[in-house]
């Protein structure tokens, strides 16, 4: 099964992060390629919580271009995020 990755970053008009995104996406582009994953690219600043519903791993790269951070989705990060407009489904 292939995975179902969500990119998250922090656009700065900087070209050093230019240049690691570009390369994150070739990575990435490859990938999809080699085994079939699929990605999302998302400025943070137009990142919704249901973009993160279904994803199997969050990545997320900083304003200068650097991995910020990986990880999972899962159940209780979505409830961790819950507002009462925007509830997790509770089965």
């Amino acid at each position: 099964m292939a995975a179902d990755l969500l990119v998250v970053f922090k656009k700065n008009f900087e070209s050093i992060h230019d240049r690691s995104l570009a390369t994150l996406q070739a990575d990435l582009d490859a990938l999809s390629k080699e085994r079939g994953t699929s990605y999302d690219l998302v400025p943070r600043e137009a990142v919704k919580r249901a973009d993160f519903v279904g994803r199997d791993l969050v990545i997320v790269v900083g304003g200068d271009g650097t991995l910020t951070s990986i990880a999972p989705v899962s159940y209780t990060l979505l409830r961790a995020h819950e507002t009462e407009s925007d509830l997790v489904c509770r089965l």
